[in-house]
């Protein structure tokens, strides 16, 4: 089904990749859908059985796939919805309608990079993320009348009692 393919990149004069042409932001929208549900994979149900300990069978609905399912990427987005490179993807000028719906999916892919991170394995994650424009770094303020980048003022506040220098001090 032709639905089902892609968008085929056009060249615009010049031999120059001109953006994918979507007519509208619905249409757009139902092809950035598109893309979602086609990294999910495909599947289809089979019962298995199995034998149990005591020698009963059982049978259980079991996931078989078809086609894997895939993470969700930035580059994967662009290339199906028809994008040269995530490069283009980013600089493509739609109207505001449209512009919003490619947010709206490039945000998607970020969530899932940010899901990721309370996986066992999230490097990965971390690197998309920093590529996307996070950041991990603690930053100072360096808004205080005295601060400057190598000689920051740092206020400490504390609402607690201070600690004790020795044993001596603590009450018991």
């Amino acid at each position: 089904m032709s639905e089902d393919i892609p968008n085929q990149p056009t060249t615009a004069a010049g031999g120059r990749q001109a953006n994918p042409n979507f007519t509208s932001a619905a249409k757009l929208a139902k092809r950035c859908e598109q893309y979602f549900i086609h990294i999910a994979g495909e599947w289809h149900t089979e019962e298995v059985t199995e034998t149990l300990k005591n020698g009963t069978t059982e049978t259980n609905p079991t996931t078989v796939y078809d086609r894997e399912p895939e993470p969700p990427t930035i580059t994967g987005l662009a290339l199906f919805l028809g994008f040269e490179s995530r490069a283009a993807l980013y600089a493509a000028q739609y109207p505001p309608e449209q512009q919003a719906v490619i947010r709206r999916a490039i945000t998607r892919v970020e969530n899932a990079y940010e899901l990721a991170l309370f996986g066992s394995k999230a490097t990965s994650a971390v690197f998309a993320l920093k590529n996307m424009g996070w950041n991990d770094k603690h930053l100072a303020d360096l808004s205080a009348k005295d601060a400057t980048p190598t000689n920051p003022v740092v206020t400490v506040i504390t609402s607690a009692q201070p600690l004790a220098r020795s044993e001596k001090e603590v009450d018991v």
